[in-house]
This record gives structure tokens, C-alpha cells and sequence, in this order.
């Protein structure tokens, strides 16, 4: 495997791995592919030629990541960032091979902030931060908590999945459209939909409108993000009155 730097080390394998390393790899008008290496005790010793990986862009070290040795391989110094996935023995073995890598990572690694890590057991919570995983994705009450928020307000999932499959560079922001007129000139006196469409032809996507004219629901304080009719915030419209609304130049937007 050559001397990579810049490019990212996937520590384990599992359902969702194929999907990431697509997402990582990908090249488009936004961003260029990054170059992976995956780190997993699989069966096949070339296990992605059944996949639509670009070519040159995915290399497989076949070990298991807890491994001081085939973490070096990988060359995680020089990585841009490490992932740490809860493999697919994580119901049988607690997940424990992924905090075993968290702490073998430690020993090279300087900037534990690279390092990112899936949280299968809540249990391994402190494990993995005393590790030096800087940051954790708890992927089962994530889930959960979508489903459940779902059942209440069914726009919520779609504002999730538009975030997370935008092409554009995923920063999230608060813009008082009386303070930035390239964008208020873009979008006051259009509807959520109509805003957004003339935003999306600049890589920019509406989260959510801010208006203070709107009255809060049940007393909320107005600065309060909460998913109800009538709320301060415009949210995934769904009601006439907010598919009516026009973007006012003393509202904010979430983009």
C-alpha cells in the first residue's frame, strides 16, 4: 500500500461502510474524493471489487484496527481523519473492538479531534472519551429519536435526510437578512420553496425561517426551535399559512 496523507482510515466494517467510502470518494462541482483505507478482518482478501469504488481512491488493509501495527500501515498520522465503526460482531462482543482501536490510536495519534467513532453501546460512552475519540455518533438513539420525532412532525425526517444528502459544504448558519443583502436580495418576498430554489442554485439550502412576527406556541421563549403549527420558526411548511409566507427582511434564515 503506498505512503497516503490527507485521506481517511476507516477502522472496521459494516453495512454502512460501502455507502460511506462513496460518500468520502465521491468528486463533483463541490468537492474532490478523498482517498480511504479500510482496516477489517474480512474473508476475501480483495473484498471491493464488487463495488463501484473509484478506481485508485480505496485501499484495504486486511488486520484487525485495534492493532498498533496495522494502525501505522494505514499511516494515521498523516490522516486526515480516523472512523471508528461498530462492527458487524458488535451485538456478540460489545463493541468492544472499537474501543480497543480507540486506545491504539492513542499512542500515535496527536489530534484525538481527527478522530470520530460510532457509539453502538451507550455503555462504551466513557471508554471511548477516555480513549481520546474526539467526537461520538450514537447511531441507535439517533434512530431512535428520528422515528419517534417522526411520529409528531413527519417533514422532520425529510429536513434530516435533505441535510445529510446536500452536495453543497455542510455548514449550518444563522443569517439576519437585514445584515447580508447579497442573500435577502435573493430571497425577501419569496415563499419557503420559491427561496430555496433560487438558493439551491448557489449550494445553499433553507433549514429553517426565523420569524419574530410569528406568535410562540404554548409560551415557548421565541428563540426556542420546536416543530408545531404556528410556531417562530418555518420548518419543512406543510400548513397553508407557512406555504404562504413571504420572507420578510426582518426575519433570519437557517441555511
Amino acid at each position: 500500500m503506498p505512503h497516503l496523507k490527507q485521506h481517511v482510515v476507516i477502522c472496521g466494517w459494516n453495512d454502512r461502510v460501502p455507502e460511506m467510502i462513496r460518500e468520502i470518494t465521491c468528486t463533483n462541482s463541490i468537492k474532490k474524493g478523498i482517498k480511504v483505507v479500510v482496516i477489517a478482518d474480512l474473508a476475501d482478501d480483495k473484498p471491493f471489487t464488487s463495488y463501484d469504488f473509484p478506481p485508485g481512491f480505496v485501499h484495504y488493509c486486511k488486520g484487525i484496527s485495534s492493532d498498533y501495527l496495522m494502525l501505522r500501515k494505514a499511516c494515521i498520522k498523516d490522516a486526515r481523519k480516523i472512523l471508528i465503526v461498530a462492527d458487524d460482531q458488535k451485538i456478540t462482543r460489545n463493541n468492544i473492538r472499537g474501543v480497543l482501536t480507540a486506545y491504539a490510536i492513542r499512542m500515535d495519534q496527536e489530534n484525538y479531534s481527527d478522530v470520530i467513532a460510532e457509539l453502538f453501546y451507550e455503555e462504551n460512552k466513557d471508554a471511548f472519551i477516555n480513549a481520546g475519540v474526539g467526537k461520538l455518533v450514537p447511531i441507535n438513539r439517533l434512530y431512535e429519536r428520528l422515528i419517534s420525532s417522526a411520529t409528531f412532525n413527519p417533514g422532520l425526517s425529510d429536513i434530516v435526510t435533505g441535510i445529510l444528502s446536500f452536495n453543497g459544504v455542510q455548514i449550518v448558519k444563522s443569517v439576519a437578512l437585514n445584515d447580508d443583502h447579497n442573500i435577502s436580495d435573493l430571497v425577501v418576498g419569496k415563499t419557503f420553496h420559491a427561496a430555496n430554489t433560487e438558493l439551491r442554485k448557489r449550494n445553499m439550502m433553507i433549514v429553517a425561517i426565523y420569524s419574530d412576527e410569528r406568535k410562540p406556541v404554548n409560551g415557548h421563549a421565541s428563540y426556542e426551535m420546536h416543530f408545531l403549527e404556528n410556531s417562530t420558526y418555518i420548518i419543512n411548511p406543510g400548513t397553508e399559512l407557512d406555504l404562504a409566507y413571504q420572507i420578510s427582511k426582518k426575519d433570519k434564515l437557517i441555511i
